[in-house]
């Protein structure tokens, strides 16, 4: 559910700096999806792990901007994503 949200608010604009990243707030993600705060990292973690979205962060000014960068497929191995869960789950 996380993933497709973060599909549908992805940057298509080639002239924006931030091209095809999503830049919704936590709080927004949370209300739409009707889900809790802390429940979104863990689902983010997940997908990082299994190599279907990278994360960085944008400082404009004094905010800090989360940018969350959903792929299309993973790169990683079955194996590589397996290690990766392991050591998320430890």
């Amino acid at each position: 559910m996380l993933y497709t949200y973060l599909l549908a608010y992805t940057n298509g604009q080639k002239e924006n700096d931030w091209y095809m990243a999503a830049f919704t707030s936590i709080e927004s993600i949370a209300k739409d999806l009707k889900i809790g705060k802390g429940r979104i990292k863990r689902l983010a973690d997940v997908l990082v792990a299994v190599g279907l979205l990278k994360t960085a962060y944008n400082y404009y000014g004094r905010k800090k901007n989360k940018l969350y960068y959903p792929q299309y497929y993973s790169t990683l191995t079955p194996d590589e994503m397996r290690a990766n869960l392991r050591e998320l789950y430890k």
